[in-house]
């Protein structure tokens, strides 16, 4: 009896000493898993902070070049019309809308560059959240190489033409904002006073409607970029939430406008 119950005991021990080991090994994966954890929901909350910056400054931008491209298919109505018919002040108006660049939108990426191109993305689990935060940056660059034409487009070419024809002082004056700013910004209108010069004449001529129409496709190329760039941060956003429900923001996102 006294042998049997010896090796109960000996048996009873090693087995609380193998479950003490198991316990000790779950209990340092449960800290490491959460360590880990904690340091992804570090790394995201920047880029889920930028994804709904950027995602605000979208919905300003689309809104500013559908309004942009608006004025433009008014211009564009004008071909073969006849400029008696059209009234002064409107035509300064658009005018003044087609000098609008929209270029001056800059996306906030700190922290997103900081995980991705910063060699930091090791620190996201996920892989499917690696692949959808990388897929960002190439549609930050096809954004902003769009805008770029855009912006190198009224710079160059329509510049170029207006600096011939069109009295630009008062052009600018008939707008109560300045040209290049996606965003609202609080604005006088250009000081002006002088002579009044009659642009109806120019609007209606092949020169100026073909103008017209080059920038209605860059902005609608704008426009589609834009879009792609809506549902790439949308994705992201979506991805990160999933992965971390508690993580400040994912509550409610952010409105961008209505898609096209």
């Amino acid at each position: 009896m006294s042998a049997s119950r010896s090796g109960r005991a000996i048996a009873l021990e090693g087995a609380v000493i193998v479950l003490s080991i198991l316990l000790a090994f779950a209990v340092d994966a449960a800290w490491e898993a959460r360590r880990d954890a904690d340091a992804e929901r570090l790394a995201l909350a920047p880029v889920l902070a930028e994804i709904d910056l950027n995602l605000t400054r979208l919905g300003l931008t689309r809104e500013h070049n559908l309004a942009v491209l608006a004025d433009v298919e008014r211009l564009m109505r004008y071909d073969g019309r006849d400029p008696a018919e059209l009234d002064r002040d409107t035509v300064d108006v658009l005018l003044e809308s087609l000098t609008w660049w929209g270029a001056g939108t800059e996306w906030t990426r700190g922290a997103w560059d900081a995980l991705v191109t910063g060699g930091n993305l090791d620190a996201i689990e996920d892989t499917s959240l690696r692949v959808v935060l990388t897929a960002l940056g190439r549609v930050f660059d096809e954004t902003r190489a769009v805008q770029s034409i855009n912006d190198q487009w009224v710079r160059g070419t329509l510049l170029e033409v207006f600096r011939d024809d069109v009295h630009m002082l008062q052009v600018s004056a008939s707008s109560d904002s300045r040209p290049g700013y996606a965003e609202p910004v609080a604005t006088e209108p250009f000081p002006w006073e002088g002579a009044d010069r009659d642009h109806r004449p120019l609007v209606v001529t092949r020169r100026y409607q073909n103008l017209f129409l080059e920038k209605w496709w860059i902005v609608s190329d704008v426009l589609k970029v834009l879009d792609d760039l809506s549902s790439e941060l949308t994705a992201a956003r979506s991805a990160i939430c999933r992965a971390h429900v508690r993580l400040d923001g994912c509550g409610s996102a952010p409105s961008n406008g209505d898609s096209l």
